[in-house]
């Protein structure tokens, strides 16, 4: 695929991602796009439980795939400790980037990913892991 392709590729996801903002009424971040090479693209957002989720799309040349995965998280401070509990989703299959119908399958992948994400809650969250925050980084979190 030449990088024009690859540009239409993250295009499609983009529009996925608009798709799902619009349609679940999303307070998203703005969808980053990563170039030079990265070849990547994010969607994050909050949930109203204070979840944050992310469904990230990176293009993998060597496989001709788009790779999907989606994360929840959650800071929980006390005092000067924060924990991170989380849940990671990299179960989607990946999409081929040849045959027909890239579009619809690379909204089908995307929509997969959400469907995983959206609905978790504090109790989902199965993973943990203490974060090591120096003052500066603490105080952000009180903004």
């Amino acid at each position: 695929m030449s990088s024009q392709e690859y540009e239409e590729v993250l295009d499609y996801v983009e529009g996925s991602y608009e798709s799902l903002i619009e349609s679940h009424d999303l307070s998203a971040d703005p969808i980053i796009r990563y170039p030079w090479g990265g070849n990547s693209i994010r969607l994050s957002w909050t949930g109203d439980n204070g979840i944050s989720k992310n469904i990230i799309s990176e293009i993998k040349k060597e496989q001709s795939q788009l790779w999907i995965e989606a994360n929840s998280w959650k800071d929980v401070r006390s005092g000067d400790t924060v924990t991170r509990r989380w849940e990671h989703f990299p179960d989607i299959d990946p999409v081929p980037l040849d045959g027909p119908e890239l579009e619809f399958r690379i909204h089908h992948g995307v929509e997969e990913a959400f469907e995983q994400v959206y609905p978790i809650l504090d109790d989902d969250l199965t993973q943990e892991k203490e974060l090591q925050l120096n003052q500066s980084e603490l105080n952000l979190l009180d903004r």
